[in-house]
């Protein structure tokens, strides 16, 4: 299944379009997807994360074409 991930800077946006099993939660699609190693400045244990703009846990488990925002 297709799962976004989303992080914005004020000078620039990114969108990772990940693919992961079903079952997966939140914080394993931010893991999986790269967006750690290029943006090190996320920390997941400070930084919230939402889905559609509704704040979720780490632990919330994915759903097709859902969206996870991080927040900053």
């Amino acid at each position: 299944m297709k799962v976004e991930v989303v992080f914005a800077k004020p000078e620039e946006q990114v969108l990772y379009d990940v693919y992961v099993d079903e079952g997966v939660t939140a914080e394993q699609v931010i893991n999986q997807s790269g967006i750690l190693e290029r943006y090190p400045e996320i920390d997941l244990a400070s930084n919230k994360i939402g889905v559609f703009g509704h704040a979720v846990p780490l632990a919330r488990v994915m759903e097709p074409g859902d969206r996870i925002e991080i927040y900053r």
